[in-house]
């Protein structure tokens, strides 16, 4: 299986498609439907050559950075593909200067929920005022001594 991250617009149809699938799914999950928000950054992972999955990096402030709208399509679920998205991204915004990477996610997420946790996301208060239904805020802090905040040999 070959993967590759790239870095693509909203304005590919591709990419419209799967973020409105992503929207879709997240409706059902929660029953209740979610605001999306703009996006700056749309990456999407490929599986030899298909389009698997997205997520997206959006800059809040100079140093500040929130990921979101993390999906992996149905056939392409339990194969690490989320966690590698997740993973990249953090890269990006480290790359960026980051100082912090926020996300809004829900209990429902349960898979979504656990790459986070894996990857040193924390618990935070609300930082956004959408006043989201039943939603959890989650921070990652990146740390002086973080030299490459994760481990760069599992990112793709």
């Amino acid at each position: 299986m070959s993967t590759l991250i790239i870095e693509t617009t909203i304005d590919n149809d591709d990419s419209k498609k799967l973020l409105l699938e992503q929207q879709k799914n997240l409706t059902k999950i929660l029953n209740h439907s979610y605001p999306t928000s703009s996006h700056n950054n749309l990456y999407v992972i490929l599986v030899n050559g298909v389009q698997a999955g997205c997520i997206t990096l959006t800059r809040l402030t100079d140093r500040n950075y929130e990921i979101g709208q993390l999906y992996i399509t149905p056939d392409y679920q339990g194969l690490n593909l989320g966690y590698k998205l997740c993973q990249y991204v953090i890269l990006e915004a480290q790359k960026k200067g980051a100082l912090s990477i926020y996300l809004e996610t829900f209990k429902e997420l349960d898979g979504q929920n656990a790459i986070y946790t894996s990857l040193g996301f924390t618990k935070v208060s609300a930082y956004n005022k959408r006043n989201t239904r039943n939603a959890i805020y989650m921070n990652y802090t990146f740390v002086k001594n973080d030299k490459e905040g994760i481990n760069l040999k599992s990112c793709v």
